[in-house]
């Protein structure tokens, strides 16, 4: 194997291992964009949760005082106004817990791809090493190639010979 297959290897496997590299790192950093994302969707939802539970519970208490049912001492009024903050409270509370599960799980997938990426990465290299390793044997070597450096045989003069010249260069 010549030394431009040799080189082609070891290019090819770094664009590989980049490639796989920089996809897992894309991945991870849109899992981290989409989380902050989810995250401002959340507290935009819990704010809103808690106004419409104010403003119900602001129309609740302007219809007991028409009505004439005091707001003081415990009665079903006061029931009512607790019954409707509790509401609105386990509603904020849900929605917490539905978004912080699906940040926890975009989160993990960006986590997975990344660690899929490094592998890739990994993979590749290994891959480009174990073609190069292989060119350098010295039962890989054909006229007009050079082999590897450190092969531990050097090459013959038969080996040796330029193509198309009648001389051999001695070694």
């Amino acid at each position: 194997m010549g030394w431009i297959m040799v080189i082609a290897m070891v290019v090819s496997a770094a664009v590989s291992a980049a490639s796989s590299y920089y996809a897992g790192v894309e991945s991870k950093n849109q899992s981290k964009r989409q989380s902050q994302m989810l995250e401002a969707d959340k507290n935009r939802r819990q704010k809103e949760i808690a106004r419409k539970t104010k403003k119900m519970a602001a129309g609740q208490r302007a219809s007991f005082l028409a009505s004439g049912i005091s707001l003081t001492g415990g009665g079903t009024a006061d029931s009512v106004l607790g019954e409707t903050y509790d509401f609105g409270a386990e509603d904020i509370k849900n929605v917490g817990e539905a978004y912080t599960n699906q940040q926890e799980a975009v989160l993990a997938k960006g986590r997975s791809d990344y660690n899929m990426g490094l592998l890739g990465a990994t993979t590749a290299v290994a891959t480009g090493v174990a073609g190069v390793a292989g060119a350098g044997s010295p039962s890989s070597l054909t006229a007009g190639s050079m082999g590897s450096p450190g092969a531990t045989n050097p090459p013959t003069a038969s080996q040796l010979s330029r193509p198309g010249a009648t001389t051999v260069i001695k070694p």
